[in-house]
């Protein structure tokens, strides 16, 4: 748990025995975790107090609160709804055999609820063909061709759209009336699987990405297409709108967050400071910070106050309580083969060298030098010495030089 204006750590809530894949809070305060392990467990956000623990047969991936908090959606393998008042657990089984059993949700918010009073809980998972696993056998889904990778409620609770991805659909969105469950219409032939969906403020536009690294925006009342955004080199994890709905928030493969101006379908601007990808990214209630989540294992708060307007160009690495003093990051992966990435933050401007040696004090390579500005700063390695030449296997030491100071550690490569 961090404090979002701070950015100071405040608490850590273990108990977990295999990796975290979904977070969320209810209304009241509590936190939902869910674990690979097919565990969910419920948590007292402002005591770290446990209060209780669902147990699955299935791995699973993606928890979400309805608005009042009296339900948790969960994604294993089906699609679960879970009373965290009586602890009642509604296993919505689809149709078919399901021999694979790992539910695939996306980032923060990757599942969302409309107004479960509307019959929610009717509906079957293979109304919505929740999907299996990245990695999973598609054959043995006996009556569905595709898997729902993301799925998202309009803001008003009466749609929810799901993007979907398999052998036989390729790429796709549906619309569904989140009441009865019945399709409104689906959107095929996209290229790769559609990893994220998102509804802007006012439910006019559906934003959709995924492994294409294409971001399109479309018009949810005639299911068109309105633009599309390009710029990214990579597939897209994650979207987010900001709470004004002038700017979407884009987490890529590449360790990017960038920015869009909505209604142009302009780049406002990118945000670096992750080293390996971004899977998540969300935007706090007020709409002033911008939360990225990456598989470097760091979580990043942005200012978010000079940039949600459309007009404004964005100034890239706006961190929340920035260090004081210049760091030098563990690079990653490490060991490596073939390529790592080195990244490191530096307080002010200023004159800056980032350089290699042996163990045995041998300059090898001088990765960066000359003057940079303040923010994070990123550096992709290919294992070469200055003049180009591949090294051998071993230990190095990489070391950061500026006007505060020198900063060194280690890193193995292994041919």
């Amino acid at each position: 748990l961090w404090d979002a204006d701070t950015g100071q750590h405040k608490k850590r809530l273990t108990g977990h025995s295999w990796s975290g894949r979904s977070v969320a809070f209810s209304a009241d305060g509590t936190l939902a975790s869910g674990n690979w392990d097919g565990t969910i467990d419920l948590w007292d956000a402002t005591t770290g107090q446990h209060k209780k623990r669902l147990t699955l047969r299935s791995a699973l991936s993606s928890v979400a609160f309805s608005p009042e908090g009296s339900t948790l959606a969960i994604a294993a393998g089906n699609f679960l709804l879970w009373d965290t008042g009586t602890g009642q657990l509604e296993e919505n089984l689809p149709e078919g055999s399901l021999e694979q059993d790992s539910g695939v949700g996306i980032g923060i918010g990757g599942f969302g609820f409309g107004d479960t009073s509307g019959g929610l809980t009717g509906i079957r998972a293979g109304d919505i063909t929740i999907g299996f696993g990245l990695s999973g056998d598609f054959g043995n889904i006996s009556k569905y061709s595709s898997s729902t990778f993301s799925v998202a409620f309009s803001t008003d609770g009466s749609m929810l759209a799901t993007g979907c991805g398999g052998r036989l659909d390729n790429g796709c969105i549906d619309f569904r009336d989140a009441t009865t469950g019945s399709l409104l219409n689906r959107i095929t032939g996209l290229e790769g699987y559609v990893w994220s969906v998102a509804f802007s403020p006012d439910d006019s536009i559906l934003a959709s990405t995924g492994t294409d690294g294409v971001i399109r925006l479309w018009d949810v009342t005639t299911r068109q297409p309105l633009n599309t955004l390009t710029e990214h080199t990579n597939g897209v994890r994650s979207i987010a709108f900001s709470r004004d709905g002038n700017t979407l928030a884009s987490g890529s493969l590449d360790g990017t967050v960038r920015l869009w101006d909505v209604s142009t379908g302009q780049n406002k601007g990118t945000l670096e400071g992750h080293m390996l990808e971004v899977w998540s990214v969300a935007f706090s209630q007020d709409g002033s910070i911008l939360a990225s989540g990456s598989l470097d294992g760091t979580v990043l708060l942005w200012d978010a106050s000079e940039w949600t307007n459309s007009g404004t160009t964005v100034a890239a690495n706006k961190l929340i309580g920035l260090p004081d003093e210049p760091q030098l990051q563990q690079n990653a992966p490490n060991p490596f083969n073939s390529q790592t990435v080195i990244s490191y933050f530096l307080p002010e401007s200023g004159p800056v060298r980032l350089e290699l040696f042996s163990v045995t004090g041998q300059r090898v390579a001088i990765l960066r030098q000359g003057h940079q500005q303040a923010g994070y700063h990123r550096l992709h390695w290919n294992a070469r010495d200055s003049a180009g030449r591949p090294l051998a296997s071993g230990m190095y030491l990489y070391r950061l030089v500026t006007e505060e100071g020198i900063l060194t550690r280690k890193l193995t490569l292994l041919r």
